[in-house]
């Protein structure tokens, strides 16, 4: 009979080994229970303070992540830099397959992306040789809106002293 079977309730897993991520993902996505590991080596008496923190705390509140975040406390106190190698994982996790899979369909739709934009590059291109030419006509009719704007006074001052 193995460990597993025989468990009535399993709550969490501790995987104490050095750059466990990928195990841990797959223990908890077949099981289904928080998992924590290291994603990182571990210094042997680091691990040990870590779990000292976190089995007094579990024992205490019977809380996973209050339990990690106690290790964690009690790791930083006497080795900071080991710390932020300690999580929790509590969350379906990608496999290493799963994730190049979807990385490969992220590759296709970006490729797709590419290709759209450099049709509406394309078509930017030709557009922008007509529009300029109306561009000038439009400047050129502006222009002269403007002149005759401003020369309406004038051109009305001028007539009213030549008149009658």
């Amino acid at each position: 009979m193995s460990l597993m079977s025989s468990q009535q309730v399993l709550q969490f897993v501790f995987l104490a080994c050095c750059n466990g991520y990928e195990a841990a993902g797959g223990i908890h996505n077949a099981l289904h229970v928080p998992v924590v590991a290291y994603n990182a080596p571990i210094d042997d008496r680091a691990a040990v303070e870590f779990a000292r923190g976190f089995y007094r705390s579990w024992r205490r509140d019977r809380d996973v992540s209050q339990a990690v975040d106690r290790g964690r406390e009690a790791l930083a106190v006497l080795y900071p830099s080991e710390a932020p190698k300690v999580r929790l994982i509590n969350g379906d996790m990608v496999t290493p397959g799963a994730f190049g899979a979807c990385m490969g369909k992220i590759d296709e739709r970006l490729d797709l992306l590419g290709a759209q934009l450099v049709g509406i590059e394309e078509r930017l291109d030709r557009m922008d040789k007509y529009p300029r030419r109306w561009l000038y006509v439009g400047l050129l009719l502006g222009v002269l809106l403007i002149v005759a704007q401003v020369g309406t006074p004038f051109l009305n001052a001028a007539l009213i002293r030549i008149g009658p």
